[in-house]
C-alpha cells in the first residue's frame, strides 16, 4: 500500500503514538558558523558530536561529523558536515519562507523582540510578523536555513481542531482543484 492510498481511517490504530521530534537533520558546509548561530546566538546547548568513517547509506569510507543541538524538551536540530571529497556539496537552500522553514517557539512576546533586537546588533538581517494567532522573527542561518522564533498568542488554542483543520482542508483542495466542495 502506497501512502497515496491511505485513509484518515487507516491512522485509528497506528503502530505506536509517534511522542516529539527526535531531531532534524540538514547539512553544512561550516559547522562552526552553525555552532555559533545555534548555540550561541540562540541558545540551544550543542549536547552531541559524533563522528564517522563511514557512510551509512553507501557504505563507503567516509568521514564526517554529526552535531546536535537541544531544545527545551529534549528535541535537537542537528547538522552532518563532510570532509572534502567524501560527498557533493549540500544542495544549495532557499530562503523563502513559504518554501521550508524551521519554526522555533518561545513562551513570551517579549522574547521574540529580544531575539530581534540581538540579531539586529550582531547585523544579522531580520524581519518581524504579526500573524493573527501567534508572533515571529525571521531570520536566516548561516547556510540560508529560513529559521523562524515565535510565540503563540492566547487565541492560538482555539484554532486546535483537527476536525475542523480536516473540514477546512478538504475545501481548500476542492476549491483549488476547480470543483465544488
Amino acid at each position: 500500500m502506497s501512502v497515496a492510498s491511505f485513509k484518515r481511517s487507516d491512522a485509528a490504530s497506528p503502530v505506536a503514538r509517534l511522542q516529539q521530534v527526535s531531531h532534524t537533520a540538514v547539512r553544512t558546509k561550516d559547522m562552526e558558523a552553525v555552532r555559533r548561530f545555534y548555540e550561541d546566538f540562540l541558545g540551544l546547548p550543542m549536547v552531541t558530536s559524533l563522528v564517522a568513517d563511514f557512510d551509512v547509506v553507501t557504505k563507503a569510507k567516509s568521514n564526517y561529523i554529526h552535531c546536535f543541538f537541544q531544545l527545551a524538551d529534549g528535541s535537537c536540530i542537528a547538522f552532518f558536515q563532510f570532509e572534502g571529497g567524501f560527498r557533493h556539496d549540500p544542495l544549495p537552500r532557499s530562503s523563502d519562507p513559504y518554501e521550508r522553514h524551521l519554526a522555533l517557539r518561545v513562551d513570551e512576546k517579549e522574547s521574540v523582540d529580544q531575539f530581534a533586537k540581538r540579531a539586529t546588533s550582531l547585523g544579522i538581517d531580520n524581519f518581524i510578523v504579526d500573524h493573527d494567532d501567534f508572533y515571529s522573527l525571521y531570520l536566516l542561518d548561516p547556510d540560508g536555513e529560513q529559521v523562524e522564533v515565535t510565540w503563540h498568542k492566547p487565541s492560538f488554542d482555539s484554532i486546535i481542531n483537527s476536525d475542523e483543520a480536516h473540514r477546512i482542508l478538504t475545501n481548500w483542495l476542492s476549491k483549488a482543484r476547480g470543483q465544488e466542495a
